[in-house]
């Protein structure tokens, strides 16, 4: 009688195991693992702050204290932020890459990409330090 008991606390414990989840996260989709320690540069909308980091971008809404993490994953079309600017009358943040690669991220989310300076064969250095805005241009 022992035996059966322990035999069947054996056979549940296999079937308890064999059912746990062994991945939190599902197969063939990818998971970033950016480090957002070392802020570059920092960005001040009326809703929300953002903060341009070595390999990301992430912003932080104070009213209710959310972070939202940009990437290559979620919206981000190149790595490696160099610089953001945002544009408070056409509501947009231009994120500029070290490559010169360039994107535009509306405040509901829409990102456009400007590769233009990025794909001419411009002689020298073509690297973009810092943003400004006159208007609706941006220098």
């Amino acid at each position: 009688m022992i035996h059966k008991i322990k035999l069947f606390l054996v056979l549940w414990i296999l079937l308890a195991v064999t059912e746990a989840v062994a991945q939190p996260f599902p197969i063939g989709n990818w998971r970033e693992h950016m480090s957002y320690l070392q802020g570059r540069s920092l960005a001040l909308s009326p809703s929300r702050i953002y903060c341009a980091t070595l390999d990301g971008l992430f912003s932080y809404q104070p009213a209710d204290q959310s972070i939202t993490r940009y990437s290559k994953l979620n919206n981000l079309n190149d790595f490696g932020v160099k610089t953001i600017a945002y544009h408070p009358v056409l509501r947009q943040l231009l994120v500029v890459y070290n490559n010169t690669n360039i994107d535009l991220i509306s405040d509901d989310g829409n990102v456009i990409n400007l590769s233009d300076i990025k794909r001419k064969n411009i002689p020298g250095n073509k690297t973009v330090n810092k943003v400004t805005f006159e208007g609706n241009f941006a220098y």
